[in-house]
């Protein structure tokens, strides 16, 4: 669905983005993670046409981005969701999804379907200035669908959001994902794109430092995985001896041992033989969360 070759974007002598190159798969989810200043909402923006890039190629289903007046009917099919969207106050709900209908060539009664899914009915009367925080980024997520986009762009979609309209907004982006939409994001909530995303970019400093599914930047990270084993006494001779060098002695007769992957199982067979002594064990694998800051402190910040 998109290919990117060597993109750049400088704004005068500051250099934003550099050399990025990635393909992102027609139906597929993405995010792109990063510190603030990065280049995320910068790609974003380029991505949507907005921003014109300084070098390098975009190719959006087939459709090579040029400036001026590229592709309007490509950004017809496109839905975007800022992380912060000025809304006239003086709007209600409802109005504000009207208008974007409009815009959209959609109909009235799909801003009535959005405002249900979105648990907005029963506001949609009042001025969009009254809404809280978290309402206003409901609305926002609800315009992005508006015309059936089958590519959506999503900035810190849940940043606004309560714990229940977090997995709202995620069983939605299911329903998308069922339907072939391609889903692009950025977001800082790395617990929450583990295990939802097929493929995350890492950025920093302007640079895209690595980009695969989680699982594979887990696996390829290096880290250590670790196991928590406690004993009914603390007797640190009980741990495998090629082990004890690597253990770190917790609280309530517990120790951390760090192993390798290669590791893992033969340390946890040696230990949960230890039947009469051995009162439980808990194995810990690197998270992506994990792997990111593992990159940060690599990076020249």
């Amino acid at each position: 669905m998109i290919e990117v070759r060597d993109l750049c974007k400088s704004f005068g002598s500051s250099s934003v983005l550099r050399e990025l190159s990635f393909k992102i798969e027609r139906g597929s989810f993405t995010s792109f993670i990063g510190p603030n200043g990065a280049g995320k909402s910068t790609l974003f923006r380029i991505l949507l046409g907005l921003v014109e890039k300084s070098r390098g190629s975009v190719i959006i289903d087939g459709s090579e981005m040029k400036h001026p007046g590229w592709s309007i009917e490509l950004k017809k099919r496109m839905g975007f969701s800022p992380e912060n969207l000025y809304i006239h106050g003086h709007l209600t709900g409802r109005e504000f999804l009207q208008f974007v209908a409009r815009i959209k060539g959609d109909s009235f009664s799909k801003v009535d379907e959005m405002l249900d899914r979105f648990q907005l009915t029963l506001a949609a009367h009042r001025k969009v200035a009254t809404y809280s925080k978290g309402m206003k980024q409901r609305l926002v997520l609800a315009q992005a669908l508006l015309g059936a986009p089958d590519l959506l762009f999503l900035d810190e979609p849940t940043g606004g959001l309560d714990p229940r309209g977090t997995l709202d907004f995620y069983d939605i982006l299911g329903e998308l994902k069922s339907k072939g939409v391609t889903v692009v994001m950025n977001s800082h909530f790395l617990e929450e794109i583990e295990t939802r995303m097929d493929r995350v970019g890492i950025l920093i400093g302007g640079k895209l430092v690595a980009f695969s599914s989680p699982s594979q930047l887990i696996q390829s990270s290096g880290l250590k995985e670790s196991i928590t084993v406690q004993f009914k006494s603390i007797e640190k001779g009980q741990i495998p001896e090629r082990f004890q060098s690597r253990a770190k002695q917790l609280e309530d007769h517990s120790f951390l041992i760090s192993c390798s992957r290669d590791e893992k199982l033969e340390l946890m067979k040696e230990i949960s033989s230890r039947g009469s002594e051995l009162q439980d064990f808990q194995l810990i694998v690197p998270s992506l969360s994990d792997v990111y800051h593992s990159y940060l402190r690599g990076a020249d910040l």
